[in-house]
């Protein structure tokens, strides 16, 4: 009880005293948004994230928070728009375009999640995290030739890479 209480007297105190603390309005309403989530109210936080990314479009962290509220009430092509825009402002994210593919798969999108690869693989060509993700969906869609073209693709760039995202039997089993 004593944590519980601990932190949430921190949490109160760093809201309330933000102009010492130097936090932006932006990272206040995000905070406040974040303890109306703890206090079981999405709709509140869902409202004071979008105030605040109309003061920061960019924060990654308000993108992902009014992502995962749209996909914890299943409205997950809601959910894209945030994530996307939050992949291409940090393109080098793979948990962040994870997600995203994640999301056209569960809504049974593969071309749209083929499009989008294909974008990213285009402006960040040397990511092999994006042509394993390639691979796996154009594997879903038994394009066979493509998936093997993508997989020995990230071969190539993971053998030039200092570590290894992929098993090397596994690529080779598509083969």
């Amino acid at each position: 009880m004593y944590v519980i209480f601990t932190i949430f007297t921190l949490f109160t105190a760093s809201i309330l005293y933000a102009e010492d603390t130097g936090f932006s309005p932006a990272m206040e309403l995000y905070m406040l948004g974040e303890y109306e989530l703890m206090s079981k109210n999405p709709e509140e936080a869902k409202k004071l994230f979008e105030k605040a990314l109309d003061i920061d479009s960019t924060s990654i962290a308000l993108l992902t928070s009014i992502a995962d509220l749209y996909i914890d009430r299943k409205e997950y092509e809601k959910a894209i728009p945030f994530y996307r825009k939050a992949s291409f402002i940090e393109p080098d994210n793979d948990l962040l375009t994870d997600y995203l593919i994640n999301l056209y798969a569960i809504m049974d999108d593969l071309d749209e999640a083929e499009s989008y690869l294909s974008i990213m693989t285009d402006n960040n060509p040397h990511n092999d995290k994006f042509y394993v993700l390639m691979g796996e969906i154009l594997y879903l869609k038994q394009d066979w030739d493509n998936a093997i073209k993508a997989f020995e693709v990230c071969d190539r760039l993971e053998d030039m890479s200092d570590k290894r995202h992929t098993n090397p039997s596994n690529t080779s089993a598509f083969l």
